[in-house]
């Protein structure tokens, strides 16, 4: 029986610490999603100031007008690369908090069982092999 409570007593500190590398590692991706947002707000309030300021007066005619074109155009082309490739990157970290968040909740199913192992434990030996057989169960999940 004291075998089972060790063993038990392991599966719970493996439980939380893969419980808190998982919430470790949703947090960062989290702070880095809403980073990349506020950036990409950012630039694209500021990024106005790119095509100022205007041409200077004797700065007219067709070539005046070519330039102002290439840079309105050299802006917009830049603002749809950047806001397609931070698109993509969010969309990446989005799904890779899901993934996290699946393993999270397999952690507290695995949780519960080792909760249903703890109870059986308490009620005694005549419950040791269908602990033992819960234990097992559990270490395969988790190890």
């Amino acid at each position: 029986m004291m075998d089972a409570a060790g063993k038990l007593d392991n599966i719970f500190s493996a439980l939380s610490h893969q419980s808190a590398v998982l919430e470790d590692k949703i947090e960062r991706l989290r702070k880095a999603n809403q980073q990349i947002g506020h950036n990409q707000k950012t630039f694209l309030r500021d990024s106005a100031h790119l095509v100022k300021p205007g041409l200077a007066d004797d700065w007219t005619g067709k070539r005046a007008n070519g330039f102002q074109k290439e840079r309105k155009s050299a802006l917009k082309q830049m603002k749809k690369q950047l806001t397609t490739t931070l698109d993509s990157y969010q969309e990446s970290i989005l799904f890779e908090i899901g993934k996290l968040e699946l393993e999270k909740g397999a952690l507290l199913a695995t949780a519960a069982m080792a909760h249903e192992a703890g109870n059986v434990l308490k009620k005694g030996e005549e419950a040791e092999e269908a602990l033992t057989h819960r234990l097992q169960t559990i270490e395969r999940r988790l190890f």
